[in-house]
């Protein structure tokens, strides 16, 4: 679909895109870096509470990637990704 000239359309996902980046940096933020997923009872994956899966490279690139990360948050979900994520010696992911 062509979108010039269809500015109801431009409007509804503009709306759309500030909804998620909402959503994304109050309810997806952990503290330090963003949460990966949330199940249907609520829970989710990929935060400081969690034993495993703490954190996820895949939010933390994404709210990068896609320019819906607060400039803030995102130097520091990235910060966290190397702490927790990347070997300091090789350089290269950590397996978990």
């Amino acid at each position: 679909m062509r979108l010039l000239g269809k500015f109801e359309y431009i409007k509804k996902y503009e709306v759309i895109r500030n909804e998620l980046k909402f959503a994304l940096n109050n309810s997806s933020w952990d503290g330090e870096w963003y949460k990966r997923a949330f199940m249907d009872d609520g829970k989710c994956l990929g935060a400081s509470c969690n034993k495993e899966c703490k954190i996820d490279s895949i939010a933390q690139s994404w709210a990068v990637i896609s320019g819906a990360g607060d400039k803030d948050k995102i130097e520091l979900a990235m910060q966290n990704l190397e702490k927790h994520l990347v070997d300091k010696k090789t350089r290269y992911y950590k397996a978990s």
